[in-house]
């Protein structure tokens, strides 16, 4: 095709320029310009991608000049679910899922309290967010509620002070509307960290959620300052 660097055949907005390069490693010297704002590049054999023979990409330049950010071989988007559709005018929309009940892909809550207290009576509960002047609470316990769909999991407890014995057990589970899950983390009285591991728990947005404390009997030191943190992914 001959034509001045500057200037193509079509001077109409829906004009469109292919340019059809015979080798391997074509370069494209000069000014391309489109009033529309569409550019495409086709091989010889009219596929939108001008890669042939094995060539990494394509190199755009100005008169010579690298243009920043080509080229461009792949982009990766990792993760389930992540669709890419061509609308057919120029537009690759991509589609990254989130929770059907929620935005992003997860969300963390967090219970606390001051101790959890040293009878093996009645079960106390953490409350929401962090108390630092009470002990756990005996019910009714106060939720709260779920952000979204999915899975409660990885619960982890912290004792930042903990008790004195390495026999006796304090128990955390996480409860579904006032039913006990699998979520369950159980930790010495000495102990400073536990998990519940791999159990997993499925809620709806809009389920209560909360934290059970049990005790395999009456404690020597209740642990202090209580926190716990669980994802719902």
């Amino acid at each position: 095709m001959a034509t001045t660097p500057d200037r193509f055949p079509g001077t109409r907005e829906e004009d469109e320029l292919e340019l059809k390069p015979s080798g391997t490693d074509p370069t494209v010297i000069g000014a391309i310009r489109s009033v529309s704002g569409a550019f495409r590049m086709r091989d010889g054999s009219g596929v939108f991608d001008p890669r042939t023979g094995g060539v990494a990409g394509v190199n755009v330049e100005d008169e010579g000049t690298p243009v920043p950010n080509t080229p461009h071989t792949v982009i990766n988007f990792e993760g389930a679910g992540v669709t890419a559709v061509d609308d057919g005018g120029g537009v690759t929309k991509v589609t990254i899922p989130g929770s059907a009940g929620g935005s992003g892909n997860g969300a963390g809550l967090i219970w606390g309290n001051k101790e959890v207290g040293q009878s093996a009576g009645s079960p106390r509960f953490l409350d929401p967010g962090f108390d630092s002047s009470n002990a756990a609470r005996v019910a009714p316990a106060i939720g709260l509620p779920s952000p979204m769909d999915g899975n409660v999991q990885n619960l982890q407890i912290l004792h930042n002070v903990p008790g004195t014995s390495g026999v006796k057990t304090v128990s955390y589970t996480v409860q579904i509307n006032g039913v006990d899950s699998s979520v369950v983390a159980t930790l010495l009285e000495n102990a400073t960290t536990g998990n519940s591991g791999a159990n997993t728990a499925a809620v709806v947005k809009g389920d209560n959620i909360t934290i059970k404390v049990t005790k395999s009997a009456d404690l020597d030191v209740t642990p202090q300052n209580v926190t716990s943190a669980m994802e719902i992914a």
